[in-house]
């Protein structure tokens, strides 16, 4: 492919593989459709074959090999150096970014895992090179940028809102509100071929209390019970392999022993087909003690996919 296709996001800019020579550069690529996965079996003693159980898909490794051609050997080296600086040894993401013809963008976060040693037999004329590279993925999955959100108030005519509640003793304590509301997301919108579930982030913006949200769709809730106090963020991360629950107020401490034992905290989801038809997923969600104006619930979440 041409390299025109492929940037890499590095350190807060955005490489074009295009910009390493001024002619042309041609990329050959590895891994970017379907990640290996890993298959969990069982087999009894007397049985024949084996009985599926479930699979866990792996961590992608991702192999560019770039051949570029540079007109003079004072080029060829710029072009090293160029590699090294969005290439080098990091704990910090990079960002593959991929651009189809008609403009959509997928992006996958990636480390550098080896490659670009520049050895000497491959190069052909002293200033036509072929690099390889390799990047590691440890979340598989590619997804389109920006995300998605959506925001609830205690505001508006879409919303249930009810200016008091009942107490213990069924008495009305004025001044509550109540949100109570639903939503439904088209998942992937009209580009579902080769969609991959998706885990979302949830900020709650105090003051509210007892908030629970519903995957009506995939029979999964979370209920955080504890109050979120006027002027504290609390956000739910359920993104892969980053699963937390942190408060703007003391952003060190583990909130997750604040939800309920019946919350399915770990496996929370946006489905998409074959655990979900056409994509659409039904959210409820609720809370009480909000203040118009100030209380607001979001929930933001990329589209993902298996490949491109």
């Amino acid at each position: 492919m041409r390299c025109d296709n492929l940037s890499v996001l590095s350190n807060g800019k955005t490489w074009s593989l295009s910009e390493i020579s001024g002619r042309d550069i041609w990329v050959s690529e590895a891994n970017f459709g379907n990640p290996g996965i890993e298959r969990i079996t069982d087999k009894g003693p007397f049985t024949h074959g084996i009985k599926n159980i479930d699979f866990r898909v792996n961590p992608r490794v991702i192999q560019l090999s770039i051949v570029s051609i540079a007109r003079t050997t004072e080029q060829h080296y710029i072009n090293r150096q160029r590699l090294l600086e969005i290439f080098k040894p990091s704990n910090n993401d990079l960002v593959l970014i991929y651009k189809y013809p008609n403009g959509k963008e997928r992006r996958i976060n990636c480390l550098y895992n080896g490659g670009l040693d520049f050895p000497f037999d491959r190069m052909s004329d002293g200033r036509t090179m072929t690099w390889a590279i390799e990047l590691l993925c440890p979340d598989p999955m590619w997804y389109v940028y920006p995300t998605h959100k959506l925001s609830f108030q205690t505001s508006g005519s879409s919303h249930l809102v009810f200016p008091f509640a009942f107490g213990v003793n069924d008495d009305l304590q004025f001044g509550i509100a109540y949100l109570s509301d639903s939503a439904t997301i088209d998942y992937l919108g009209d580009d579902k071929h080769g969609g991959w579930m998706s885990f979302p982030s949830i900020t709650l913006t105090g003051p509210l209390n007892g908030f629970t949200i519903t995957n009506v769709t995939t029979d999964e809730k979370i209920t955080f019970n504890r109050r979120v106090d006027i002027g504290e963020v609390v956000t739910i991360n359920l993104t892969y392999n980053e699963k937390s629950i942190r408060s703007n107020l003391n952003p060190t401490e583990e909130l997750s022993g604040c939800v309920t034992p019946d919350s399915d905290l770990a496996t929370f989801h946006i489905g998409c087909s074959p655990e979900v038809s056409d994509n659409i997923n039904i959210i409820t969600l609720s809370a009480t003690e909000m203040t118009a104006g100030t209380s607001k619930i979001e929930i933001e979440w990329y589209d993902r996919y298996i490949g491109i």
